[in-house]
């Protein structure tokens, strides 16, 4: 209602009081002139026989009058009725429209949210494609992290990776992932199965996604079955019901994982077993099943209920998701339910109308008009009673009139409070208010109480009051009619919009005499124009663009963003086919198939190029759905159009990016794998050969860290351009990584002209280069090659020969090339696994030490042993030296093989000590560490640690072939080691040639004559002969002299016989375990021959003296 306000005649009602909307003519019923207004009851009582008194009762009436009037009432009635009930049905019908819209606007949705997560697993997809191999997690973060979820995708709250793995493969991902800053990651649940699927990978990595970090998806049947549907078909599938699963699976409701495969090969195999075989992993995402409906769910007031069910459960009825309202809405809803496909999954999707419905739909009660026709009907029966009844019945017949005008009027209040129409009517002399119950209640107004202006204006909002006041300052002011809107805010705290009619009627003198408002609640109006408001301004700041078509494909309107994308105002393409914005690259067939498809189905998606007004090309990714009439047939089509060049150029720059060297701008790794497939397409199309040199740069490492990063940057630069420069038009040049290259030669002949371009390459390469600060630098390089198809093979086993073949050439000599030989790499790749075997057999410390005695055989005193080492190998038992220290001569693990030997004999000396045993240990020396620098050092920390051990009782064993090789520095080293305490004996004596001077100029202190000549010496004459020949020698140069190969007590007796005092080997007491060889020697008592043979020696020796008076 409008704003009262007092003036000096008393209560003055203002003008405009809110009239019912739409607007009613100022000669229709608002008026106080027309028989509905009149009707209201005047002041006064109201007799019961005038109510009660039947129209025509009285005698005399004629016949034909009444029954004029009853055929016109029993006419309109029937109009009214069969209006009505036409109303009814068309109001039903375009109910039955509506809902039907929402739930295929329901199910598009769906489906479009569906393909966001496609898109967005796609995306990620991609980077494995681009890679060929899994990321490492740094790249994973920063690709996921780039994608921006939050924003592109907002509602997939996260991603992740599974990778597929054998048993066996299980304990080097979990060591990978370990050392990547997860010590404690695992996998889980526990137990062996046959197939892993471990969840590796996933972004964010909050506290919530690290509950399922390790877990095996593979454990749950439901989510193996749905990554084995996505295995074989290679596309998007999604899992059965799952709870607690993931942490953006809520605990509270059933969640889904949508899974898309990731192969090897990059792309689809053909055939079901090839996918099987390359599988690499899952990139997934879990969602809730509300998801896929958020657009209903979180709508202001959403018309539908859904209930979301997994058809495909053992029991048919797995409940996947129901509204909060569903039950509720039960009663007299309306309901469908339909099967949908969600990624190779059948839903049952039921929805269910519920109060909104009808609020949203703006329909009006369809009563309202029957009860206004019915009002009509009555007052036109009257009024034909009237005209045709006799003047002598004109008493009784205004009495029926009256009687049936209140009745009317009764149904009027009917009908107004029906329609919330609330009437307030003022009378200026008077002074008098009139407000009926449904006004009352608009205004939120108590039944009872003084009606004043306080009371009456107490719930309309201040704001309003002064907005009315303020225009009606003076009676000249108030207009005739007027219309006002106002709030009015209840008892419950809601409040609700109020539109106010007002009819102001003046006298003669143009003075306010009364006012009659009509008041009606448009609240829901109002929110609908709200909700109209929000949907046109999606309409016109939605970031896509949107295309609404009729029946015939001609576009009826475009939103704002139409014209920013492709330049077309929207009265250039009013009324055109879309078919403007066709590129050349689309070819009839495509939109044909396209139209087919949407006319079968109802929708459409896909990517597409367009261009623009001015002819430009762009990306678009398109959806386009059919909005069907009541009969099924279409009657528009909405088309939503997302410009993705920028995203589709994004992913030609990461391409271009992930197949490029930074540095030399050369194609990189990943990209010459895919050259080589092309070369060697090629190479059997034309019958032709193909090279890959493999090209590593002599020296670089060294050069790199005397010149600085910088410096060995720009040389590579230099290198890289060379090489291109080198390079025929048909060949390509690439880099691999540090400072290895690879040059394809592509349509070669035969060897020959393979080996003259790589003659050509290594002398172009071969030179000195010359630096931005002037450092000028000589490089050459080294160069493996593999030729196809004389060495048959994929793109990865022919780089990899061509490296294996450039090693071959660095032991070779470097700046040279080797061609790739397929037996001789085998034989290589053979010794080094054993190689590499031993190298975990030193850091497994699988080593052990047994130790072989030197005795005196004149005195039956043990002297000393021989530290030698064994294998303690976990499958094949106790190995002997010759079988793997052969292997590793010369190399690192002789090294640390050695090193170790001397680190456990002298800790062994230290626990002979303890049980009383001071018995010198000898180790043999590998020859390449005894010429290493860091020998001595080694040697000097090993004693540190073992201070209570004397420098002494350790003795090096060097050969005799090694102390030739190089004189002058084994000589220093032997010296700097006895200068520490530590005693050397030459072993092998006598295989190794030494001539006197040699052994002169060689500081050791004993010799060990090899037991090759004291075996054979029982037998040959010419080992008797060297025998002794060396122990005379020996004694010559006052070395001690020590007989290796003692197998016989006859050997003893003669080597006693020739003067060597010192004997060892089996005949002794062969190798032992250090307690063993403990034990022995507390034990050992040597033969009688030996022993009478001593005796006979200090016999002979008293008698000696004897005779020549030395006592």
């Amino acid at each position: 209602m409008g704003p009262f306000r007092r003036g000096q005649g008393g209560l003055k009602l203002p003008p405009a009081m809110p009239r019912y909307s739409p607007r009613v003519d100022c000669n229709g019923p608002c008026r106080r002139d027309t028989p509905e207004m009149t009707a209201l009851p005047p002041p006064g009582p109201t007799t019961n026989e005038e109510e009660t008194e039947p129209v025509g009762s009285s005698p005399g009436v004629p016949a034909r009058g009444n029954v004029i009037a009853w055929s016109v009432l029993a006419l309109t009635l029937v109009l009214t009725i069969g209006g009505t009930t036409l109303i009814l049905l068309a109001r039903e019908h375009r109910l039955d429209n509506k809902f039907e819209y929402l739930v295929s606007d329901a199910q598009a949705n769906a489906e479009a949210r569906l393909q966001r997560y496609d898109q967005a697993l796609s995306g990620v997809v991609a980077l494995f494609d681009t890679l060929e191999r899994v990321p490492e997690r740094r790249e994973w973060a920063s690709f996921v992290t780039a994608m921006d979820l939050s924003h592109r995708y907002p509602d997939l709250a996260s991603i992740g990776f599974a990778q597929v793995m054998l048993p066996e493969e299980v304990p080097q991902m979990v060591d990978r992932v370990r050392g990547e800053g997860f010590p404690d990651f695992r996998v889980t649940p526990a137990g062996a199965r046959d197939r892993y699927s471990t969840i590796i990978y996933m972004e964010p990595m909050d506290w919530r996604n690290r509950r399922v970090f390790g877990y095996d998806m593979y454990s749950d049947p439901l989510l193996r079955e749905a990554m084995d549907r996505a295995r074989d078909s290679g596309a998007l599938a999604v899992s059965g019901p799952v709870k607690a699963l993931h942490a953006t699976v809520e605990e509270s409701a059933p969640g889904v994982i949508a899974f898309l495969p990731v192969y090897r090969t990059g792309d689809l195999p053909a055939s079901l077993a090839e996918r099987r075989e390359a599988l690499l992993g899952f990139v997934y995402t879990p969602f809730r099943a509300s998801d896929l409906f958020a657009s209903l769910l979180r709508a202001p007031q959403p018309a539908l209920e859904i209930r979301v069910q997994d058809a495909a459960m053992d029991d048919g009825r797995q409940v996947l998701f129901t509204s909060e309202n569903w039950e509720a809405a039960a009663s007299g809803a309306r309901n469908s339910r339909t099967s949908v496909e969600v990624a190779g999954r059948e839903w049952l999707l039921d929805l269910r109308s519920n109060g909104n419905f009808d609020e949203l739909m703006g329909t009006r009660n369809p009563y309202w008009v029957a009860g206004g026709a019915l009002l009509f009907d009555f007052i036109l029966f009257a009024l034909v009673v009237a005209i045709t009844g006799q003047r002598d019945r004109a008493l009784r017949e205004s009495a029926a009139i009256n009687l049936a005008l209140r009745r009317s009027n009764d149904r009027l209040s009917c009908a107004q409070a029906s329609a919330s129409i609330g009437i307030i009517e003022y009378y200026s002399k008077t002074k008098e208010i009139k407000i009926d119950d449904v006004a009352r209640k608009l205004l939120g107004m108590s039944s009872t109480g003084l009606l004043t202006l306080e009371s009456t204006l107490a719930n309309v909002h201040p704001e309003d009051i002064q907005k009315m006041m303020g225009a009606h300052q003076s009676d000249d002011m108030i207009p005739h009619e007027s219309t006002y809107t106002f709030r009015v805010t209840g008892s419950d705290g809601v409040t609700r919009m109020i539109e106010s009619s007002m009819i102001c009627e003046r006298d003669k003198h143009n003075r306010p005499v009364g006012y009659t408002s009509i008041l009606h609640d448009i609240s829901d109006r109002a929110r609908r124009e709200d909700q109209s408001q929000v949907v046109r301004t999606a309409w016109e700041n939605i970031s896509d663009a949107l295309i609404i078509m009729d029946d015939k494909f001609r576009i009826i309107d475009v939103n704002p963003v139409f014209t920013a994308i492709t330049g077309y105002r929207k009265e250039e393409v009013m009324g055109q086919s879309p078919r403007i914005l066709k590129a050349d690259g689309n070819d009839n067939e495509f939109y044909r198939e396209l139209l087919r498809k949407l006319r079968r189905e109802g929708y459409w998606q896909g990517k597409v190029w367009n261009k623009t007004r001015d002819g430009e090309l762009f990306a678009a990714r398109e959806r386009i759905a059919t909005i069907r009439d009541a009969h099924g047939k279409p009657k528009c089509y909405v088309a939503v159009v997302t410009d993705v060049t920028e995203s589709v150029e994004q992913k030609h720059r990461l391409e271009k990016i992930a197949c490029t060297d930074h540095l030399t701008g050369l194609p990189n790794r990943a990209q010459l794998h895919k050259d080589l497939h092309a070369s060697m397409g090629r190479a059997q199309l034309f019958g032709r050969a193909m090279a890959i040199c493999y090209i590593d740069v002599d020296g670089f490492n060294a050069t790199n860290e005397r010149l600085g990063q910088t410096m060995g940057d720009e040389l590579l630069t230099l290198v890289a351009n060379k090489l291109k420069s080198l390079a025929r038009p048909s060949d390509y040049v690439a880099r691999i990584g540090g400072d290895e290259f690879a040059v394809v030669l592509n349509e070669l002949l035969d060897l020959n002209e393979c080996q003259a371009h790589a003659d050509r390459i290594l002398c172009g390469v071969r030179g000195t280069y010359t630096l931005s600060d002037r450092h000028k630098v000589y490089l050459s390089a080294s160069m493996g090659i593999s030729l196809y198809p004389r060495d048959d093979g994929d793109p990865d086993s022919l780089l990899r020969h061509a490296n294996q073949a450039m090693y071959l050439a660095k032991e070779n000599g470097r700046d040279r090339f080797e061609m790739f030989d397929i037996e001789k790499r085998k034989v290589e790749h053979s010794r080094r696994r054993q190689v590499q075997r031993i190298e975990y057999a030193v850091q497994d410390n699988e080593f052990v030490l047994y130790y072989q005695p030197k005795v005196n055989m004149r005195s039956g005193e043990v002297i000393g042993a021989e530290a030698l080492v064994r294998w303690q190998h976990p499958e094949e038992g106790l190995l002997a030296p010759a079988r793997f220290l052969p292997l590793v001569e010369g190399t690192a693990q002789a090294e640390a093989i050695d090193r170790w030997v001397i680190r456990e004999a002298l800790q062994q000396v230290a626990i002979f000590q303890q049980h009383g045993l001071d018995i010198p240990v000898s180790v043999n020396i590998d020859g390449g560490y005894l010429q290493s620098p860091n020998f001595v050092s080694d040697v000097q920390q090993a004693l540190a640690a073992q201070p209570g051990v004397a420098p002494a009782m350790l003795e090096l064993e060097i050969l005799e072939s090694t102390a030739l090789t190089d004189l002058d520095t084994v000589t220093r080293v032997i010296k700097e080691c006895q200068e520490l305490g530590v005693a050397v004996s030459l072993d092998d004596f006598g295989t190794g040639y030494a001539s006197l001077t040699y052994l002169k100029q060689l500081p050791s202190n004993t010799l060990k004559i090899d037991r090759s000549f004291i075996i054979d010496m029982p037998t040959d004459a010419e080992s008797r002969s060297l025998v002794e020949g060396v122990i005379n020698l020996a004694q010559a140069f006052g070395r001690k002299v020590i007989a290796e190969g003692v197998e016989t007590d006859d050997h003893g007796l003669m080597l006693l016989r020739m003067g060597c005092e010192y004997g060892q080997g089996y005949g002794i007491q062969p190798p032992l375990p250090a307690e063993q060889f403990m034990e022995w020697v507390q034990h050992y008592d040597w033969p009688d021959a030996w022993r009478r043979e001593a005796n006979n020696v200090y016999w002979l020796h008293g008698a000696v003296n004897r005779q020549t008076g030395n006592s």
